[in-house]
């Protein structure tokens, strides 16, 4: 998955994976900095940059094979400053097509069975003649 091998004159695929979750980690900053209230979270602010530099390297991995890597980087700054946001987006968008396939799957399986089910009437209807 991680080519490491520079072949091609572009960055390996890590250094995006690093730097697309740095700029995340700064979106997040900025969001933080923007919220900032009378009151300073230490917690709160470092748990929430590491969510940022968490959903920014997860994005890039999911685009690692897009060609415009200043795109994937500038989508990884965004993810950022979204945070738990975009995280949870992603599941609901996933969750959703899994359902879907699972849908389809259990849909054939269902068309399957009944099927079988005339052919076996048939077989049991020419046995009896």
């Amino acid at each position: 998955m991680l080519d490491n091998t520079n072949n091609t004159g572009h960055e390996p695929e890590y250094l995006l994976i690093l730097f697309s979750g740095l700029i995340a980690l700064m979106g997040g900053v900025a969001k933080e900095l923007s919220d900032f209230d009378s009151c300073f979270n230490l917690r709160k602010f470092l748990s929430n940059i590491f969510i940022s530099f968490f959903s920014g390297v997860i994005l890039s991995l999911f685009l690692n094979d897009f060609e415009h890597k200043t795109i994937v980087m500038g989508l990884a700054g965004c993810s950022g400053l979204c945070g738990i946001a975009i995280i949870d987006y992603l599941t609901h968008i996933f969750k959703a097509l899994m359902l879907h396939i699972a849908s389809q799957a259990v849909g054939r399986e269902i068309k399957i069975k009944e099927r079988a089910k005339k052919i076996h009437k048939a077989n049991k209807k020419r046995k009896v003649k």
